[in-house]
Order: structure tokens, then C-alpha cells, then sequence
């Protein structure tokens, strides 16, 4: 029986130490750009297109939970990760564009943002505005 608790015991504690490897390997590989959605109305979500001097890397969509509005107050991550551009790229001078999705689909540009990125950083924006005229500074 002792033999069989201390196997317990070194099994659930080698679970513990792996799942705390991947995640200090899981910080160094990505970083998070969050947007704290601040405008006059809801949202759909937010499209934004990233570059590289200049250079077009790549975009996506992050839309509201269960593709929800997103309502005033709501948080948005965007989360990059190093598959997401080229290798050994230099992220010093990483551009984003973003544009709001409105509730009607249409898109709008809000800001272009420019960020000396870093893995394991965590960059915080707030949106606000309405359609006619967003904003987006640093938090």
C-alpha cells in the first residue's frame, strides 16, 4: 500500500512540473495584444492585419464570445505567437492595423498601432469612439 501512494505521489507531482514547463515555454513564444472595447456602442469584433517593416505577415478576426456582440467593457485578445512569423523575425518593429467590425458587418479603421514587441509581453489598448471616428491609445 505505501508503495502504491508514494507511485501516486510521484506521478501527480511529475504532472504538476510538466504542466509549469509549458507554461513558462507557452510565455516565451507568444505575447497578447488586449483591447478593452470602451466605444459608444457594441461591436462584432475586430480584424487586424500585421507587419514587419512594412511587410504583410498576416490578420485574423476576434469576434465576441459564442460570436456575441462584444459589449462595452468586454476585453479582446489578440495573441501572437512565434509560428506566426518568419524565422528569427525582428518584432521591433511590428505594425498592426485595426479595424472594427461593426454589428453590421462593416469595417472600419480604428487605429495603427506600432509596438516594440517582445515574447512574453502583454500590450494593453483601449478602444473608444463610435464608427464615425475610434480611437485606440495604450492603456
Amino acid at each position: 500500500m505505501k508503495k502504491f501512494i508514494v507511485i501516486a505521489v510521484i506521478i501527480v507531482l511529475s504532472l504538476i512540473l510538466g504542466t509549469l514547463s509549458r507554461s513558462r515555454s507557452k510565455i516565451k513564444t507568444e505575447f497578447d495584444v488586449i483591447v478593452e472595447v470602451n466605444s459608444k456602442e457594441e461591436i462584432q469584433g475586430i480584424h487586424y492585419e500585421y507587419y514587419l517593416d512594412d511587410t504583410a505577415v498576416g490578420g485574423a478576426k476576434v469576434l465576441g464570445y459564442e460570436n456575441k456582440n462584444v459589449k462595452v467593457g468586454e476585453k479582446l485578445y489578440l495573441t501572437f505567437e512565434d509560428k506566426m512569423f518568419p524565422e528569427n523575425a525582428n518584432l521591433n518593429n511590428l505594425k498592426i492595423e485595426i479595424f472594427i467590425i461593426e454589428t453590421d458587418q462593416t469595417e472600419t479603421l480604428a487605429s495603427s498601432i506600432k509596438i516594440d514587441a517582445n515574447y512574453g509581453s502583454t500590450y494593453n489598448y483601449v478602444l473608444t469612439g463610435d464608427p464615425a471616428n475610434y480611437t485606440l491609445k495604450e492603456k
